[in-house]
């Protein structure tokens, strides 16, 4: 997984980023500790939740 910036982010859909945040976390149930994967995976989940938090709850149907 490439490094994700925040203005990547911004301009996904928030799907988008939730399917961007299941492709990190099966990358880090699929690599190495301390592997470069590994990191890259840890970083993007944070950057991820934290756009998402950017952006607030979803309204109820």
């Amino acid at each position: 997984m490439h490094g994700l910036t925040t203005s990547d982010l911004v301009w996904r859909p928030t799907a988008e980023l939730h399917g961007l945040l299941r492709a990190a976390f099966n990358m880090i149930a699929a690599s190495t500790p301390d592997s470069p994967n590994r990191r890259a995976a840890l970083a993007a989940i944070t950057a991820i939740r934290r756009e998402l938090a950017r952006r607030g709850p979803n309204p109820g149907p």
